[in-house]
């Protein structure tokens, strides 16, 4: 059975709002049924959204909050529960960890929910705000149905709060063009750069190691709020490191060889890097090459480069391959696939691209490949790394395993040291590709 409500009057709450900035004012001022956020990450964009929800529970209405993900939807409740502690040690709000919801003596509530589990927003209604958190990384029946929850109070509001790492195709980035474009009535749509965020938000330190560490356009899209863009080459413009030609063994030097495994529909290749001159010395391909005779190749082509090391793809026919390698003593690394290890690698590789960090010769193939590979967004809204329609993405694949284990190796008196890679500053970013 339910707890009752605390006892409390709702006239014996007294709440002072938190100094805001600019952006975080508007979310909370602003008179609009929807209000869609497009800004900056840490803008305070979450922070203003729970104080919307707690200033309308506290005059006893109804709010619902909807997160990505679970992780999410805590993280909102943990912050309204830092920010209630006066009111709940006086009995005026009660808080329901198990079920994430919050009571007000007033009779306002906010429930916190995960759109991955939409079925249990049925029966839900927000008579005071809906937060629709880091929307666009949220499907559009998400969207679609949480809209209900504020049908039947024409003085609610639905709150739609995201960063810009999406693209232009994505149903948010859609929906706050148009109420930018005055097209949706009753609605405003708000922004933020990170320089335009406060200080104590975003310090200029930070924002300078990020342009310097990010790919430009995720710095873009996290910090500068502009969306990605559909069908585009992810690599941009590859002239900057377009020199020279391929080369034999160097006594001294170290060697790394990235191997994308195929056999018949793709080709397998495999891809060698230099660390000490930075540049791809070895390109080699094969077709219709049992998995067997590919091991023996790469072990002799690995000897061939001073004993280098071969990173390679371990999913799928990759584990199995693997044992092969590991049966004859190769020097092997595997690295499994997944949408987030996979954008791993192409952020690496756009970044390595951008500042010109290698070089590799005019390889036809791998070139043509490299400017096929698009980014793509999945009707669930998550962003996709794979070459267009018509091409493959072996050689890319290759390359993007060989500048992966490149990515943190320093040279200091000839020795080999590693170091943590700039990646590792992504973290949770964009990845959810």
């Amino acid at each position: 059975m339910a707890k009752p409500y605390p006892k409390k009057k709702s006239k014996d709450i007294t709440w002072q709002r938190p100094s805001m900035s600019n952006l975080q004012e508007k979310i909370l001022d602003s008179p609009e049924r929807i209000i869609a956020v497009l800004a900056t990450t840490k803008s305070g964009k979450t922070f203003a959204a729970v104080e919307k929800c707690i200033e309308a529970g506290i005059q006893g209405k109804s709010c619902v909050w909807v997160s990505s993900t679970f992780s999410r939807a805590r993280t909102a409740f943990e912050l309204a529960e830092r920010g209630l502690q006066e009111a709940i040690t006086g009995g005026f709000v009660e808080f329901n960890k198990s079920n994430y919801a919050i009571k007000f003596c007033s009779g306002g509530s906010i429930h916190f929910y995960s759109g991955e589990a939409t079925d249990t927003l049925a029966g839900e209604e927000a008579s005071g705000v809906l937060v629709l958190d880091e929307a666009a990384r949220q499907p559009e029946a998400t969207f679609i149905l949480s809209r209900t929850l504020i049908t039947p109070y024409p003085e609610a509001q639905m709150l739609l709060l995201s960063n810009a790492d999406r693209s232009n195709s994505n149903w948010f980035i859609r929906l706050y063009n148009k109420i930018k474009n005055g097209d949706i009535t009753n609605a405003v749509a708000l922004t933020e750069t990170c320089y335009q965020a406060p200080a104590k938000f975003i310090a200029a330190e930070e924002i300078e190691q990020a342009k310097n560490l990010l790919p430009d356009t995720l710095f873009r899209a996290l910090y500068l709020a502009i969306p990605l863009q559909d069908d585009s080459s992810v690599f941009g413009s590859l002239e900057k490191v377009i020199n020279g030609e391929l080369e034999g063994p160097k006594i001294g030097n170290t060697y790394v060889i990235g191997y994308d495994l195929a056999k018949l529909v793709d080709r397998a290749c495999a891809i060698t890097y230099c660390y000490e001159s930075k540049k791809i010395v070895d390109f080699s391909v094969m077709r219709y090459v049992p998995y067997t005779n590919q091991v023996d190749i790469l072990m002799d082509l690995s000897k061939k480069y001073n004993g280098a090391q071969i990173i390679y793809d371990a999913t799928g026919v990759g584990v199995a391959v693997g044992d092969v390698f590991n049966a004859k003593g190769a020097y092997v690394e595997p690295y499994v696939f997944t949408n987030k290890t996979k954008s791993e690698l192409v952020y690496n590789l756009i970044k390595k691209i951008e500042t010109a960090a290698f070089s590799m010769p005019r390889i036809p193939l791998l070139i043509d490949e490299l400017a096929g590979y698009t980014q793509k967004e999945t009707p669930s809204g998550q962003m996709t790394f794979a070459a267009n329609k018509e091409g493959t993405d072996d050689c890319v694949s290759a390359l993007m395993l060989a500048m992966w284990k490149a990515r943190g190796y320093q040279f200091t008196s000839n020795t080999l040291h590693y170091s943590t890679s700039p990646c590792a500053y992504i973290g949770e970013l964009s990845l959810g590709v």
